[in-house]
């Protein structure tokens, strides 16, 4: 139906008479969309009068905007229809009966006011924006429950129910629905009794619980749901009682109770069983010592998720052990956590006797009067409603010895030499104890620091288990154990004790030593003495590559001749290599032996990954691979194919030969090593190419470098990664590549190139400017063939990731000259659909560019130099066992190095700073985005209404016009930027700029700093929402910033290197800030001032400034950004008087430009 205007509705009125079948416009009653009320719409036609006429009227079937009205009444039904049509600015009313009429006839009028009786809002639940906004061909295929009686008297939007032939359509309903779209299978009813009641972890305060257990518990909360009730006796004594509704982390501390319990009824005859030293376990007190210690091991575990869960702590008396339970009222809900608890003594004279201390430090505080969860057990420091783990059983010992005699021992003069030797010389080893001498009877003298004679480690076995005794042997026969905090020493001489300082540096350092020899060893760390099982030694290389280290450390060793019959003496290597060529592949043949044991190479291959130097050899011995000699072998082991001694390379992957340069026997492949090798030694002094003359720009002379290696990739046929900085000219270079290359071969077929939908207009831009006579073509759009692709010999052919992915069988079929990638960290995921489909794209060459080629870590990059040069570096299995913790960012060094040994010659980046002396101080862009499909589809609605509306408006008066356009156009940039600006609208933040910045953020606050403007400060506080999902600092200034903070903002930006971006409203930052720090500036919506945006740049483009600065403009493709950009460029007159206000500058433009703004 045509669209009625308020001017069409002028000329209506004018005429006398009208057809009721014609549409008849209503405005909403006070502009306001939807609203019509009884009152005002029969004030609309007073001459209907009040009398009721017995019309009524029924709603039948909505499609789109589109209202179909039936009639009831006196010799009406079926008779005659109205047909309603509804927007956002009036209601149209028609009926079928087509008399002559004023204005509307009798049906429309009673069946309307029927309808809106009791409902002013009716008509604002039958309009759908949503699908108003489809192709109207789609209409017909919705139905909506319209006539509803929820609808008419309360509001609701209609269902949506099945249409005949269409049945629903998906992802459409509202909230008035129990219609869900999600299909679940449901379980078949569980076996077993599924818990109705809370599960509760409760740490019981009993006399028959002399350590701290965790059992579970059940219970219900009263009805305000303040407080637990109902508790029942625990489960986890009943051995047949499971619950199966419990989730795996509940499953986890359940289990962990049941451990708990288990440790506590261990006794003597299941630690022999455990392989406990039978000696010990008769020591007084051993028993109790290894329950704490294990037990600690599991509390240490559980701490951290503790807290998830209510724990209660209670006290019980009467009850039997298997029969507490919290009572109800009698208990507290603490928090629990790991945090550092150190214990150190304190040794003074008081009254002519010696008092030791114990002095208790949380996070490196003395804690006054230490509180704790109960007087049996020192496992929990209180801390306000805190409890702290004390996290070494030793510790815990200490702590409830001490707790006895509050804090503080007491020794008489005559019991001082039995207390020394029992109580203090002990304690001091193992703990750290301070001295304050008094004028006494006791003959004490502080000797200073002592100094290290050697590092010794004692070997010996028993229980089946090596043992490892470390010791710190200092002057004057004095010995330590450095696994322990102690920090001084003592010696008696001529009844004078001596205390010396121990070299607590050297200690710590040996100490981590030790302790990083196995995993095992830190939970050990408080006995002083490490184990490990000799089934674990015999089967690895374990004993000999921890003899290695600690000779390494200058340990000295002894108890050596306890390890006869382990594997612990490695043979030496011996090794051969020949290397020759077949073809495009080289082959090395390497013979590997240990004491005559040849060796599979596999087994070297395995060694390299693990960068271990201990081999387990075949007869159970250990073979040493040198370090040094890996570090030669990686490149070759590990991208090469392995056949029984020989490995088998790609000739692309000379550079992991160059090692060996004298083992090759080929004269010829020598002589080709040498030149490349010559090549790339000394690339950045080689001339550059020459520039075809076509290219029409000239070249940076980084940029030449650029050009001309991926001219030396060519002349090889291999492809490269060029990974120069943001802003640096990469589309330039390949630009000249490609057209040194077709002058190369004229014939060859055309290069594809793959970008992100924002880059599409640049690269049209780019090509037009500096290779105005190469043909482009665009393979985008829904405009585009999806059955064949044109594109002729010699020309450029672009296309998008998204559209690549879409006719992947249509790109098969055709064979490229270059396949080019921008922005190839879109294809960083190997396993990812679109690194397959690029894949299979045939070409004689490939490039990839990227300002960020590593975003997540160092295994971004192999799917990049996969695509480049396929199977260079393997599978990605093979890429991740070849080169040990690259994945994940732990490899070492000399991983890192063969990597990039590899990977040297075929990637190319220049950072700004690297290149600084080329380029100019500032350089500003244009960065196009291409609107999310659902931006487009509302912006598209806006403009069209906007449109209208105008032309109805210039009929008026122009300044009313000029004041609408305002208006008008604020809206549309505000939706250019993010729907979400819309005020008193709840439109989704669908925004392609939000995209688009946050790559930019991701790729430069690593090592530059932003500016990020906007005049919209609700767009600036989405952009910090963003920043602050991705951890990123900022600092935020806009009209509303009182002075102080503005300046508190400024110096946090200039002088604090975690704030990485400076969020800025365009008119509040544009004057006044010296913003030197940053060297990226965006403007997120530029507008017809560009001396205002200028001035935003300027604010780090000063006096001051050492670093390039780079600006971006962020317009969105085919919108009124776009036009106003063009129109700035194209009128004179207009750009020189961009320093007029808004309004000026529309004044300025005639009828035609201002509707040209709206196309």
């Amino acid at each position: 139906m045509k669209k009625i205007t308020e001017n069409q509705q002028i000329k209506q009125e004018k005429k006398s008479r009208r057809k009721s079948s014609e549409c008849y416009v209503i405005p909403w009653e006070d502009g306001e969309a939807f609203m019509l009320s009884e009152t005002y719409f029969q004030n609309m036609f007073e001459h209907f009068g009040k009398v009721k006429k017995h019309i009524y009227s029924f709603f039948e079937d909505l499609q789109g905007n589109e209202l179909k009205v039936g009639l009831r009444g006196k010799d009406m039904d079926g008779k005659f229809k109205l047909t309603i049509h509804l927007s956002e600015a009036h209601i149209a009313i028609a009926c079928s009966c087509n008399k002559s009429v004023k204005d509307i006839c009798k049906h429309a009028f009673y069946g309307v006011l029927d309808r809106i009786r009791y409902n002013d809002s009716l008509f604002k639940q039958l309009y759908s924006s949503e699908i108003i906004t489809l192709d109207e061909k789609f209409y017909p295929m919705f139905r909506f429950e319209v006539d509803d009686y929820y609808v008419y008297h309360y509001g609701h939007k209609p269902k949506f129910i099945a249409r005949e032939g269409y049945g629903r359509v998906f992802n459409y309903g509202n909230k008035a629905e129990c219609y869900s779209e999600k299909i679940s299978f449901f379980p078949s009813s569980k076996l077993g009794e599924v818990k109705e009641k809370d599960l509760l972890l409760g740490i019981p305060i009993h006399h028959g619980y002399n350590m701290p257990l965790l059992l579970p518990f059940l219970a219900k909360k009263n009805k305000d749901g303040t407080k637990y009730v109902n508790f029942e006796r625990s489960y986890i004594f009943d051995l047949n009682h499971s619950f199966l509704d419990i989730d795996a982390e509940e499953e986890m501390l359940q289990s962990i109770c049941h451990h708990m319990l288990r440790i506590d009824l261990l006794n003597k005859d299941t630690l022999i069983n455990l392989n406990y030293d039978v000696e010990l376990l008769d020591t007084k007190g051993y028993i109790d010592a290894v329950k704490r210690r294990l037990l600690l091991r599991l509390w240490k575990k559980i701490i951290p998720v503790l807290n998830k869960y209510p724990i209660i702590v209670f006290n019980v008396w009467r009850s039997r052990r298997e029969h507490v339970k919290p009572t109800h009222g009698i208990y507290e809900i603490p928090n629990f956590s790991l945090q550092e608890i150190a214990l150190r003594f304190l040794l003074i004279e008081n009254n002519g006797c010696l008092q030791l201390k114990l002095e208790i430090y949380l996070e490196g505080k003395l804690v006054d009067e230490p509180q704790f969860m109960s007087d049996r057990f020192s496992f929990f420091l209180k801390d306000s409603h805190n409890y702290i783990l004390v996290q070494q059983a030793h510790d815990e010992e200490m702590i409830q010895r001490f707790r006895e005699c509050d804090f503080c021992l007491t020794v008489l003069p005559n019991d001082v030499e039995q207390f020394m030797d029992n109580i203090l010389f002990p304690l001091a080893e193992r703990y750290p104890l301070s001295y304050e001498p008094k004028n006494s009877y006791l003959n004490f003298a502080l000797k200073g620091k002592l100094k290290i004679i050697s590092k010794v480690v004692c070997f010996c076995i028993r229980e089946q288990h090596l043992y490892i005794e470390p010791q710190i042997v200092y002057g004057n026969s004095l010995v330590a154990n450095p696994v322990y905090d102690g920090s001084i020493a003592f010696r008696i001489e001529k009844e004078t004790l001596l205390i010396y300082d121990r070299d607590k540096v050297v200690e710590c350092d040996y100490r981590n030593l030790l302790l990083s020899l196995h995993s095992s060893f830190a939970e050990q760390a408080d006995s002083g003495i490490l184990s490990i099982p000799l089934s674990f030694v015999r089967k690895t290389t374990w004993l000999a590559e921890t003899i290695a280290r600690l000779q390494g450390d200058q340990v000295k060793l002894k108890g050596i001749e306890n390890l006869k019959g382990l594997p612990f003496l490695p043979h030496e290597m011996d090794w051969t290599m020949v290397i020759n060529k077949d073809g495009d592949t080289l082959n090395v043949d390497l013979n590997v032996q240990f004491n005559k044991q040849v060796i599979d190479l596999e087994l070297l291959q395995a060694a390299i990954q693990k960068e271990r130097e201990m081999l387990m050899l075949p007869d159970g011995s250990v073979g040493h691979f040198p370090r040094k000699l890996q570090h030669k072998l990686r490149p070759i082991l590990s991208v090469g194919k392995i056949k029984k001694n020989k490995v088998h390379l790609s000739a692309k992957h000379f550079t992991a030969i160059r090692s060996f340069a004298n083992k090759i026997n080929d004269k010829q492949l020598h002589e080709q090593l040498k030149l490349q090798r010559k090549k790339l030694q000394a690339f950045d002094k080689i001339q550059p190419i020459a520039k075809p003359e076509q290219v029409k720009a000239i070249l940076r002379p980084y940029q030449e470098i650029g050009f001309s290696w991926m001219g030396f990739l060519h002349e090889f046929g291999w492809g490269g990664i060029l990974a120069d900085d943001m802003g640096l000219g990469k589309t330039l270079q390949v630009l000249t590549l490609l057209e040194y290359s077709y002058e190369l071969d004229s014939t060859a077929p055309a290069s594809l190139i793959v970008l992100p939908n924002s880059l599409l207009f640049n690269w049209q831009q780019e090509a037009s400017k500096f290779v105005p006579h190469r043909m482009v073509r665009v393979h985008h759009g829904t405009n585009r063939s999806i059955t064949e692709i044109s594109a002729a010999n010699g020309e450029l052919l672009l296309t998008t990731y998204g559209t690549l992915m879409a006719d992947i069988e249509v790109f098969r079929k055709y064979h490229f000259s270059y396949l080019i990638l921008d922005e190839s960290q879109a294809i960083k995921n190997p396993q990812s659909k679109r690194f397959e489909c690029v894949q299979t794209v045939r070409s004689d060459y490939r490039l990839a560019l990227t300002g960020t080629p590593i975003e997540n870590g160092i295994s971004d990059i192999f799917a990049q130099l996969d695509f480049v040069n396929p199977g260079f570096l393997g599978t990605y299995g093979q890429f991740k066992r070849n080169f040990p913790g690259i994945a994940d960012g732990s490899a070492s060094l000399e991983t890192k190095e063969s990597l990039q040994q590899l990977i040297a010659p075929f990637m190319l980046r220049r950072t700004k700073a690297q290149v600084a002396k080329d380029l100019p101080e500032k350089t500003e862009m244009v960065l196009y985005c291409e609107m999310l499909p659902e931006q487009r589809k509302l912006y598209e609605q806006y403009r069209k209404r906007f449109r209208s509306e105008l032309e109805d408006k210039m009929e008026e008066r122009k300044d009313q016009a000029t004041m609408f356009v305002l208006e008008a156009l604020m809206r549309l940039r505000q939706i250019c930027n993010s729907p979400a600006l819309i005020p008193d609208k709840d439109y989704s933040n669908l925004s392609a700029k939000l995209e688009e910045i946050r790559e930019h953020i991701i790729e430069k606050t690593q090592g530059h700093k932003l500016l990020i403007f906007s005049s919209f400060t609700k767009m600036l506080a989405l952009v910090g929402e963003e920043l602050k999902s991705m951890n990123v600092d900022y600092a935020y200034l806009d009209g509303k910033t009182s002075g102080d903070y503005r300046q508190q903002a400024v110096s946090r930006f200039q002088e604090e290197d975690d704030c990485r971006v400076f969020l800025i409203s365009l008119r509040a930052g544009g004057t006044g800030l010296n913003l030197t720090a940053a060297d990226y500036v965006y403007i997120l919506d530029p507008w017809w001032n560009p001396a205002a945006e200028a001035q935003a740049i300027d604010r780090c483009y000063r006096i001051g400034q050492d670093k390039h600065v780079m600006a971006y403009r962020m317009v969105c493709k085919d919108s009124i950004e776009e036009r106003i950009i063009a129109m700035q460029n194209n009128k004179k007159a207009l750009a020189e008087s961009l320093v007029q206000a808004d309004s000026s500058v529309l004044k300025s433009l005639n009828r035609e430009q201002l509707l040209k703004l709206f196309e």
